[in-house]
């Protein structure tokens, strides 16, 4: 069966006429790449930082073994920002303890898989110069569906840490 491939051309705004599941996917340009390795990079450090920490038992208070304050908006309200228990989350997903990592902050644990994903995905598309957004846009994924998806699971997540909270006092 043969494939038909229909021609791409730019227009006077200089925007490609095809979509990117009509290309095949094609090599990535070096800022693409510079990118993709930073990406990796990034994550690959905040990683590293998650393992030199000692996860808080409590959930809460991780952060302050790197010189940061007590949450205002918990000392002020008594319940968690939604950003509370994060970095507990990432010390315990990369200590395997995944079910711990998910009790402290679901959001957080699933930002700690992320971080996990993305240190050899950016590294393949860094030095291995092909695109990965391909495969998304093939599945019929896009990227604002990608936030809401991240600010829906945050402000569940959010939800549910404020109930815990809720119902231990």
């Amino acid at each position: 069966m043969k494939r038909m491939i229909r021609k791409c051309s730019i227009n006077e705004c200089g925007v490609d006429s095809c979509s990117a599941a009509q290309r095949p996917m094609a090599g990535t340009g070096w800022m693409w790449r510079f990118c993709a390795g930073l990406v990796a990079i990034v994550c690959l450090t905040v990683l590293v930082v998650a393992v030199c920490i000692k996860p808080d038992p409590a959930g809460l208070g991780t952060h302050k073994q790197l010189g940061q304050p007590t949450c205002g908006f918990y000392e002020r309200t008594g319940f968690p920002c939604p950003t509370c228990g994060m970095t507990t989350a990432f010390a315990c997903m990369v200590r395997g303890k995944i079910l711990n990592s998910f009790s402290v902050q679901p959001a957080g644990a699933m930002a700690a898989l992320l971080c996990l994903i993305m240190v050899p995905a950016g590294g393949y598309v860094a030095l291995g110069g092909r695109r990965l957004d391909n495969i998304f846009q093939l599945a019929g994924i896009h990227g604002i569906s990608l936030f809401y998806l991240a600010g829906a699971i945050v402000l569940l997540s959010w939800g549910w840490l404020c109930l815990l909270t809720y119902l231990k006092v």
